[in-house]
Protein backbone atom coordinates (compact mmCIF):
# COMPACT_ATOMS: atom_id res chain seq x y z
CA UNK A 1 0.00 0.00 0.00
CA UNK A 2 2.88 2.38 0.73
CA UNK A 3 4.09 2.14 -2.89
CA UNK A 4 0.65 2.95 -4.26
CA UNK A 5 0.16 6.06 -2.13
CA UNK A 6 2.33 8.40 -4.29
CA UNK A 7 0.60 7.15 -7.43
CA UNK A 8 -2.87 7.72 -5.98
CA UNK A 9 -1.84 11.15 -4.68
CA UNK A 10 -0.47 12.08 -8.11
CA UNK A 11 -3.67 11.00 -9.83
CA UNK A 12 -5.75 12.93 -7.31
CA UNK A 13 -3.72 16.13 -7.76
CA UNK A 14 -3.76 15.88 -11.56
CA UNK A 15 -7.55 15.46 -11.48
CA UNK A 16 -7.89 18.59 -9.36
CA UNK A 17 -5.67 20.69 -11.65
CA UNK A 18 -7.30 19.36 -14.81
CA UNK A 19 -10.74 20.43 -13.66
CA UNK A 20 -9.83 23.85 -12.25
CA UNK A 21 -10.94 26.81 -14.38
CA UNK A 22 -8.29 28.52 -16.46
CA UNK A 23 -7.41 32.06 -15.55
CA UNK A 24 -7.64 33.91 -18.84
CA UNK A 25 -8.56 37.37 -20.02
CA UNK A 26 -12.09 37.98 -21.08
CA UNK A 27 -12.22 37.60 -24.86
CA UNK A 28 -14.83 40.36 -25.13
CA UNK A 29 -12.28 42.95 -24.07
CA UNK A 30 -9.36 41.34 -25.92
CA UNK A 31 -10.87 41.51 -29.42
CA UNK A 32 -12.74 44.81 -29.02
CA UNK A 33 -11.43 47.35 -31.56
CA UNK A 34 -8.94 44.91 -33.14
CA UNK A 35 -8.57 43.65 -36.68
CA UNK A 36 -8.25 39.94 -37.49
CA UNK A 37 -6.66 39.06 -40.83
CA UNK A 38 -7.56 35.94 -42.76
CA UNK A 39 -4.69 35.13 -45.12
CA UNK A 40 -5.71 33.17 -48.23
CA UNK A 41 -2.95 31.51 -50.22
CA UNK A 42 -4.89 31.61 -53.48
CA UNK A 43 -5.57 34.34 -56.04
CA UNK A 44 -8.68 36.54 -55.76
CA UNK A 45 -11.86 35.10 -57.21
CA UNK A 46 -11.02 31.48 -56.52
CA UNK A 47 -12.90 29.04 -54.34
CA UNK A 48 -10.85 29.63 -51.19
CA UNK A 49 -11.23 33.39 -51.61
CA UNK A 50 -15.01 33.18 -51.94
CA UNK A 51 -15.34 30.93 -48.89
CA UNK A 52 -13.03 33.11 -46.81
CA UNK A 53 -14.90 36.30 -47.67
CA UNK A 54 -18.25 34.68 -46.89
CA UNK A 55 -16.88 33.48 -43.56
CA UNK A 56 -15.35 36.87 -42.71
CA UNK A 57 -18.60 38.66 -43.45
CA UNK A 58 -20.44 36.86 -40.65
CA UNK A 59 -17.76 35.59 -38.28
CA UNK A 60 -16.96 38.95 -36.67
CA UNK A 61 -20.38 39.04 -35.04
CA UNK A 62 -19.79 35.70 -33.34
CA UNK A 63 -16.42 36.58 -31.80
CA UNK A 64 -16.61 38.43 -28.51
CA UNK A 65 -15.78 42.10 -28.92
CA UNK A 66 -16.86 42.06 -32.60
CA UNK A 67 -13.46 42.54 -34.26
CA UNK A 68 -13.10 43.64 -37.88
CA UNK A 69 -12.14 40.76 -40.19
CA UNK A 70 -10.08 41.39 -43.33
CA UNK A 71 -9.31 38.85 -46.06
CA UNK A 72 -5.85 39.14 -47.67
CA UNK A 73 -4.85 37.17 -50.75
CA UNK A 74 -1.21 36.08 -51.01
CA UNK A 75 -0.96 33.84 -54.03
CA UNK A 76 2.31 32.26 -55.00
CA UNK A 77 4.42 29.19 -54.45
CA UNK A 78 1.45 26.87 -53.94
CA UNK A 79 0.37 28.82 -50.79
CA UNK A 80 3.98 28.82 -49.52
CA UNK A 81 4.04 32.63 -49.54
CA UNK A 82 0.98 32.79 -47.30
CA UNK A 83 2.40 30.12 -45.02
CA UNK A 84 5.59 32.12 -44.39
CA UNK A 85 3.63 35.33 -43.69
CA UNK A 86 3.79 36.60 -40.12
Amino acid sequence: MARRLPRITGLFLSAIFATSPALADNHDTFYRGKTVRIVVGAPPGGGFDVYSRALARHMGRHIGGSPTLIVENMAGGGTLVAGKFN
